[in-house]
């Protein structure tokens, strides 16, 4: 069972991870967070302050990435009808 310490650190190594994503401007899977078994406690009232903490940090990075969604040019359907940023592969494609 993972611990609140531990789950507030892999938070911390997860939100580095997306702010250099912003700095990128590449989203990819976040490889420090792993799938975890929540603590079987509630937290610990010294540990509140951390974790409200990273809770903030975590709302502005989401807020600065749905701004930077938001702002991105919408790009028109191809006349094929995929937008340019699909595979091309229909989903009633039953070939492959």
């Amino acid at each position: 069972m993972t611990t609140w310490p531990q789950l507030l650190d892999a938070m911390e190594r997860s939100l580095d991870h997306y702010e250099a994503a912003l700095d990128t401007e590449t989203i990819s899977p976040d490889p420090h967070w792993p799938a975890v078994d929540p603590p079987g406690e509630p937290i610990p009232s010294e540990l509140l302050a951390r974790a409200a903490e990273l809770m903030a940090r975590n709302n502005r990075i989401a807020a600065e990435m749905q701004r930077r969604l938001n702002d991105r040019p919408i790009r028109p359907p191809r006349r094929d009808g995929y937008s340019s940023n699909q595979s091309g592969v229909s989903v009633l494609d039953t070939s492959a």
